[in-house]
């Protein structure tokens, strides 16, 4: 399930990045702010849902509790 969600969240990633990248130039406003600024932003934003969602996967050395009921006659 987790490589199904990192999947998704990967093509959802790259359809950010290509929508901003026509936004930006298709509307014009590459004449008022610089690429470089521009890609800082879209990097920051990509860091920050990054860290958001590493919080969400499972660690690799997660206690399972196991319970065990033991009847005494």
């Amino acid at each position: 399930m987790n490589a199904t969600r990192v999947l998704v969240w990967v093509i959802g990633l790259a359809l950010v990045v290509v929508a901003a990248y026509m936004l930006f130039f298709q509307t014009g406003l590459n004449r008022f702010v610089p690429l470089g600024i521009a890609a800082a932003g879209l990097l920051l934003i990509i860091g920050v849902s990054i860290m958001s969602m590493s919080e969400k996967l499972p660690g690799d050395h997660e206690e399972k509790v196991v319970e065990e009921h033991h009847e005494h006659h």
